[in-house]
């Protein structure tokens, strides 16, 4: 008998950090939440998308999104790059 790994996207993982969930989960908004998880999910498959598109996908407005990437940049979880954004490694 053959065991094969699905390596679909859809049934793939995502690995959130402990310390997101012990330090910052409880401060944080729902939205905010969201918005962290789906640039994990985003950054793990390595996935490109615009601000429209990304808050479509979380049935936010974009105004939303903005203001939860300024709070997330403020919490240091994410830092604003040329080209998008990087989520900031906490176990370092």
């Amino acid at each position: 008998m053959k065991f094969v790994k699905k390596s679909k996207m859809e049934l793939s993982d995502i690995l959130v950090p402990d310390l997101f969930i012990l330090n910052y989960m409880i401060s944080l908004e729902a939205v905010d939440i969201k918005v962290y998880l789906y640039m994990l999910f985003l950054n793990k498959n390595q996935t490109e998308m615009d601000n429209a598109t990304f808050a479509k996908k979380l049935c936010i407005t974009e105004n939303e999104l903005s203001f939860s990437l300024d709070r997330l940049q403020t919490e240091e979880l994410i830092v604003k790059t040329s080209q998008g954004f990087n989520i900031v490694d906490l176990k370092e």
